[in-house]
């Protein structure tokens, strides 16, 4: 297999990175033949959750009505249900915790949001970006918090927080191009946990991030061969090839469904 790719031809993103550290013949499935994806149940519930808390932040959606707007749009939008981990059905877990969250969702104090679903797209290093902010928040002292929600439950990892929010430091590249904004202190918060991870502003931690995402655009330079990462719940429960994938165990997935 062949098909290098030209990285100035392209809008890069973590997300876009991301995917090609998780599985490169994904990465190839979507970018060079552009095969169209499914679904899964937790990026429709992610979507869902972000779509609410967008619209409470833009007024939309008042703080009283959150419940209510989720218990609606849980409904409406969860066309899939959340996938099987092994035995476990997770759909019961993830529609009360996201339901207890709302009810007693008090924002974040009183914090004066600056913007919400930001959508930056620009120019850095010769290379085209984009990236989109959840949420960003300045207190009485004028400290901003960048906040980005986080849908999966259960990762408590240093290898998950370190991931994630080396995606908000590579978002701190928009904010100072566009807002001259440094952020005091970067958030993950947890709707189906009910927690959040806060990590003040770390210089090397910034700098380790951009150096990530301009590593791995080499390596992504420089694949040929788009091998496969076959892990049993990427491909199986998240992977939008999982249909179609030759590499995809789909006996096990014929008695996910089944099940």
């Amino acid at each position: 297999m062949s098909n290098s790719v030209d990285i100035n031809n392209m809008v890069w993103s973590y997300s876009r990175l991301d995917a090609f550290c998780k599985c490169k013949y994904s990465w190839f499935l979507n970018y060079i033949e552009h095969k169209p994806q499914i679904q899964n149940g937790f990026s429709l519930y992610g979507t869902m959750v972000h779509s609410i808390l967008e619209n409470w932040a833009k007024g939309v959606i008042l703080q009283h009505e959150l419940a209510e707007e989720y218990f609606r749009q849980y409904y409406q939008c969860m066309t899939l249900p959340i996938p099987r981990m092994g035995q476990n059905d997770l759909n019961p877990k993830y529609f009360q915790r996201g339901l207890d969250y709302f009810l007693n969702f008090r924002g974040f104090g009183e914090k004066e949001i600056i913007t919400s679903e930001y959508d930056f797209v620009y120019s850095y290093k010769g290379l085209r970006w984009r990236s989109i902010i959840d949420l960003l928040v300045k207190d009485d002292q004028d400290k901003v918090f960048l906040i980005d929600f986080k849908i999966w439950a259960d990762s408590k990892t240093n290898t998950y927080m370190k991931e994630h929010v080396r995606q908000q430091y590579l978002y701190c590249i928009a904010l100072w191009k566009f807002l001259k904004i440094v952020p005091d202190s970067i958030i993950l918060e947890f709707p189906v946990r009910g927690d959040c991870y806060i990590e003040k502003f770390d210089s090397k931690r910034f700098h380790e991030s951009e150096d990530w995402a301009f590593q791995t655009l080499d390596e992504i330079s420089k694949e040929t061969e788009w091998a496969p990462t076959v892990d049993k719940t990427f491909c199986q429960c998240i992977c939008g090839y999982r249909e179609i994938c030759e590499h995809c165990p789909k006996k096990e997935i014929k008695e996910m469904k089944n099940g």
